[in-house]
């Protein structure tokens, strides 16, 4: 009775352990993901205001204002593609159904 006991506490003891081991690996891999470097994905306006620069990798902004909208021309340096934004009444940026062409 007792080496019953003994194998069933120590597979209970080998279930935990894979449990935890894969909960760690998936943890890992959650944050390894997490904390891999958006370079190459298209920023924001909020992005450089945050950062306060025109410029944060491949990506320069320009920033213009009249008296009721902010607008904002991102481009990418590396392939000359740009995106247009505006900052008008919503209280947020909208990305612009006109955009220049490519």
């Amino acid at each position: 009775m007792i080496l019953y006991l003994a194998k069933k506490t120590t597979m209970k003891n080998k279930f935990l352990q894979i449990c935890i081991g894969i909960t760690l690996v998936l943890f890992g891999a959650g944050f390894l993901i997490r904390s891999v470097s958006t370079a190459d994905a298209a920023p924001r306006p909020e992005n450089f205001i945050d950062e306060g620069s025109s410029q944060i990798g491949k990506y320069t902004v320009t920033m213009s204002e009249d008296a009721n909208t902010m607008h904002c021309i991102i481009l990418n340096t590396a392939d000359g593609s740009s995106k247009y934004y505006y900052f008008g009444g919503s209280g947020e940026w909208m990305l612009s159904e006109h955009q220049l062409p490519q």
